[in-house]
């Protein structure tokens, strides 16, 4: 191993450039600025502002402008910038504001009556209502109905929605630096331009992907893969330290949540996931039915370590059939991750939101990581229990079936069934979203329509206690049923639920 360690070290000349790379001075870098949002801030306000000595003029505003044209969808409805309307816009006299009410900056072309604020987002979280506020406070200083057009736009390094979603655009900062780098490649020699392309690098190597040295690695690792897998054995568990320390501050989240108006409690706590409980779901029926913990509870919120990454989820975990199938059906379609996938048969992540990235700086404040993890964490808790809790509220509504007395022959029970006429079919569906089968509203198929719709309609889902109910209605059908297997499905799939077969969902299909 010593020989191949040398190899690489001493002899490869990849390594050697991927060496030069990392070990070369930046200003940036010797400032502290590389996860300081604030300095980033302070640079790129300069850089954009057309009256500051930097010898640019209006090139890196421009540049900043069709960015925004090309990348943020308002450009679509009319109300945001045009590549056209940006090479033709008088801009020397731009005002660029930073910090202006507390907002990141904010550049105001009077010419044009449009006015942009930016909210920058380098390593930290939006917070609950930070964009709404910054936004009521722009609209106020610049009035829509004096024709002031607003394009907000949300500058983040990751792919993160702004909360204020409706009024507020995405802008990726990686596209941002491919816009620039354009105009930092053109040759230009004066110091501005030279601490320009330092800044565009840092960017690069810090927080973004750079081709060149992704190929350098590649070739690395294609070459001295076993050298390299063994330095990267032994090297010092980062991540594992940040999430034992946000294990011994979990406290904190719990008092901060509350200070926010959402109640929740410790659940459970282990070496790479904590998990924590809403404390108003535990009132909802039948919500301590589950397998997967020993608090019972069907729907958890989880922290996660998963390799160089921290997540945070929402589960629906596994349970007792009948009790889980209520909460599987109300929040299926209504699912924060993936809403339009099927759900697992024993899992349903509900919702999903990555905490740490792979791109994990070894060299940043543990006390910065921890703080922006809660951060995001907090935010996330408060958007899944808003989004949820009414709609499991629902479930408290719910009242016991109405159930109508069997008579003893199918044809008066019948009589007391709802009508039918605006029915198509019915669907009967496994736990999995497979359609098991399906009845037409067609001649010799009716009675049975008839029953099932009862049942959707009383019961919800084909459970135990809905079957035991149709096979009372069904009177001397089932009698018959049991006698001739096969004779009648429908009666037949109730005496299977009877004896342990799997719940089924009810889904009515109008004309």
């Amino acid at each position: 191993m010593e020989s191949k360690l040398e190899a690489l070290l001493l002899n490869d000349c990849d390594f050697a450039e991927l060496e030069k790379e990392f070990d070369q001075y930046c200003p940036f870098e010797a400032l502290g600025m590389v996860r300081s949002e604030v300095r980033h801030g302070n640079y790129l306000a300069y850089l954009l502002n057309p009256g500051r000595p930097h010898g640019f003029t209006t090139q890196i505003l421009r540049s900043f402008l069709m960015c925004i044209a090309q990348h943020c969808s308002s450009t679509e409805s009319g109300l945001g910038l045009k590549p056209l309307d940006v090479h033709l816009l008088d801009i020397d006299q731009a005002d660029v504001r930073r910090e202006w009410r507390n907002i990141d900056l904010i550049i105001v072309l009077r010419s044009a009556k449009v006015v942009i604020p930016i909210e920058l987002k380098i390593d930290s979280v939006q917070g609950f209502d930070q964009l709404e506020r910054y936004r009521k406070i722009v609209e106020q200083e610049w009035p829509k109905s004096d024709d002031w057009r607003h394009i907000n736009v949300f500058l983040t390094k990751h792919e993160e929605d702004p909360v204020d979603a409706e009024n507020w655009e995405p802008l990726r900062i990686a596209d941002l630096v491919e816009h620039l780098e354009i105009l930092a490649n053109q040759p230009n020699e004066n110091p501005a331009s030279t601490m320009f392309r330092a800044y565009l690098r840092m960017l690069r190597r810090h927080h973004l992907e750079d081709r060149r040295l992704e190929e350098i690695a590649r070739k690395l690792w294609a070459q001295h893969g076993e050298a390299l897998g063994f330095l990267a054995d032994r090297r010092p568990d980062e991540v594992g330290n940040l999430f034992d320390a946000l294990k011994d501050q979990k406290s904190d989240f719990i008092k901060a949540l509350a200070d926010d108006g959402v109640e929740v409690a410790l659940d459970a706590d282990y070496k790479t996931i904590i998990r924590f409980a809403f404390l108003n779901w535990d009132s909802l029926p039948n919500f301590k039915g589950a397998h997967w913990t020993d608090s019972k509870r069907f729907i958890l919120l989880e922290l996660k370590r998963e390799g160089k990454k921290i997540n945070a989820y929402l589960y629906l975990g596994p349970g007792e059939e009948s009790s889980r199938q209520n909460y599987v059906s109300l929040l299926e379609k209504c699912r924060l991750h993936r809403p339009s996938s099927r759900a697992g048969k024993d899992w349903m992540c509900l919702a999903k939101k990555e905490m740490l990235g792979e791109q994990f700086d070894d060299e940043a404040e543990m006390s910065a990581l921890i703080e922006n993890v809660f951060k995001s964490l907090r935010l996330f808790a408060r958007r899944v229990f808003d989004h949820f809790d009414p709609i499991l509220d629902q479930l408290r509504e719910q009242k016991e079936p109405a159930m109508i007395q069997p008579a003893a022959l199918f044809k008066d029970n019948l009589q007391l069934l709802p009508p039918i006429e605006g029915l198509a079919r019915i669907d009967l569906v496994d736990l999995a979203g497979t359609i098991v089968t399906t009845i037409e509203n067609q001649p010799g198929k009716q009675g049975s329509l008839a029953v099932y719709q009862y049942l959707q309609q009383s019961f919800g889902i084909l459970d135990k206690q809905a079957a035991a109910h149709a096979l009372d209605i069904f009177a001397e059908h089932t009698a018959d049923a049991r006698s001739r297997p096969g004779a009648h499905p429908n009666i037949d799939r109730l005496l299977d639920i009877i004896g342990g077969g799997a719940p089924l969902n009810i889904q009515v299909v109008a004309r």
